[in-house]
């Protein structure tokens, strides 16, 4: 199951929370508590973000909050790093301490605002290990408990951190004293019945009505195809009825659904019309119902065939529509009338994997992303995967590889890069490591860390004097020396 899709934009409110690794604990101690606020609302300030409610348990958290601008990623990437980078280095470890990326629900802040913010100052007292302590114990409990901003608004205490409480106080009553204590009754009266907040979410991501979903929908359809990771959610949201799809096809085609949802194969329909007509169904459903809908369910609404006829049907349109532009126009037409443009989807596995190899050459200039890539495994096998591609002869008989190898051609990728390319790429991310590391590049012939890397820098530099080192990588390799590569402008110690 894919993740839910970020949404962001100006003015809206997310509820935020995310657990330790394997659900173990985190926070051990007061100063790691301390630490994390305080990123959190060093990272408020610098992206323009309102923190309305937050609880701390030892092993999750959960946050309230409201983005000014559209900038929920930097924000929590701003102090996720900074906590882990300082609680890894005090702890002498390494690897992932929170389970996997942030959760993120969008909410209706006039509709669940105050359910919401209840649901978090109670999170502790809350749960299995509370079942058969006494409503006053736990009420006890929570009063004193200070890693939660409910003693704030209840006015049990002063603010340590800039924590905005206005906003949903303001609704409890004309002064702040009567705030305080409304909030702190509605709170308590939490402890008496158990309601989540969260029962009607949709799609993992959005808490609101019926018009608020509209809208996030809205908002969604131009962020989509940014957030192809979550692909899959996005498309849930976003997708139409099938009967829409249906609908779409009969007047595109001008033929009725009778005539084109029938039992068997495209190939037994006679009239090549009616014929195209279902295969277009068939792409359409395929490419837009899918968030909503398997394959097999389709299928059964189709005739009851498969769904690898489905997906056969469509990869055949996909094809053709490469080499016929009347098709391709029907295709075009068949979503425009259910108000969706094809390049507005969330795109498919390989343009996902097409998106990250160009933001990985935005950033290093190239393409050769080495096998062990560490911040994004994936990348490494894919790129192979296209090396591999290329090395079927038969490949190019495929319209649609022969266009993937254009887009990638339009990138600048190697199709030749093969075993020792990938060493070479693998040995350079290391020196790059070495660099940053002691801050120059002059790795010992037997550093005993890694004997191999300082024999190959040398074998680079003998290459360079030889002029048989390629123009890019000696460029890279200048790049990082800070000046001419080769000759005799660097000194190799062992």
């Amino acid at each position: 199951m894919g993740r839910p899709p970020r949404i962001e934009g100006e003015d809206l409110w997310y509820h935020v929370f995310n657990r330790g690794n394997e659900k173990r604990d985190v926070f051990f101690s007061d100063s790691e508590l301390t630490y994390f606020l305080d990123f959190l609302f060093e990272s408020a300030e610098t992206f323009n973000v309102e923190v309305h409610n937050y609880a701390l348990m030892s092993n999750h958290f959960h946050l309230f909050i409201r983005t000014l601008e559209p900038n929920l990623c930097r924000f929590i990437q701003g102090f996720m790093n900074k906590f882990v980078k300082v609680y890894n280095t005090k702890r002498e470890r390494v690897g992932r301490l929170f389970q996997g990326p942030y959760r993120a629900i969008v909410v209706d802040s006039n509709e669940y605002g105050h359910e919401l913010s209840r649901y978090i100052h109670l999170n502790y007292v809350r749960g299995h290990n509370w079942e058969n302590v006494s409503v006053r114990k736990r009420l006890e409990v929570l009063n004193e408990y200070p890693w939660s901003s409910y003693r704030v608004y209840a006015g049990m205490e002063e603010p340590r951190w800039p924590i905005k409480t206005s906003e949903i106080l303001s609704d409890f009553g004309a002064t702040p004293e009567k705030q305080r204590k409304q909030y702190a009754r509605y709170v308590k009266e939490g402890l008496l019945k158990e309601i989540d907040p969260f029962a009607n979410v949709v799609a993992r991501s959005i808490l609101g009505g019926e018009g608020f979903v509209h809208s996030i929908k809205e908002l969604l359809k131009g962020s989509a195809r940014h957030d192809a990771t979550a692909a899959h959610i996005s498309l849930r949201l976003l997708s139409p009825e099938l009967d829409e799809v249906i609908a779409s096809v009969e007047k595109e085609y001008d033929v009725l659904r009778d005539l084109f949802l029938v039992s068997g194969t495209s190939r037994s329909i006679k009239l090549a019309h009616i014929r195209e007509a279902r295969n277009v169904f068939l792409w359409a459903a395929a490419k837009v119902c899918t968030g909503r809908l398997t394959l097999w369910e389709i299928g059964a609404r189709a005739g009851g065939i498969t769904a690898s006829a489905i997906a056969s049907a469509r990869q055949r349109v996909e094809n053709q529509k490469l080499k016929s532009s009347i098709l391709s126009e029907h295709c075009r037409s068949v979503l425009a009338r259910m108000g969706l443009e094809e390049s507005a989807l969330p795109a498919d596995r390989w343009s996902r994997m097409y998106m990250r190899l160009e933001d990985y050459n935005k950033k290093f200039g190239h393409c050769l992303v080495p096998h062990k890539y560490s911040p994004d495994p994936q990348l490494g096998k894919w790129v192979e995967a296209q090396w591999a591609m290329i090395e079927d002869k038969h490949a190019t008989d495929n319209p649609e590889i022969r266009n993937r190898i254009k887009k990638l051609d339009a990138l600048g990728f190697s199709w030749k890069l093969g075993e020792s390319g990938r060493k070479w790429e693998e040995m350079f991310e290391k020196l790059k490591a070495f660099t940053l590391l002691f801050g120059h590049c002059n790795v010992p012939n037997k550093w005993e860390p890694n004997p191999q890397l300082g024999a190959w820098v040398d074998e680079q530099r003998k290459l360079a004097d030889q002029f048989r080192l390629e123009s890019n990588r000696k460029e890279r390799l200048e790049d990082l020396f800070g000046g001419t590569f080769g000759g005799t402008s660097h000194t190799f110690y062992s």
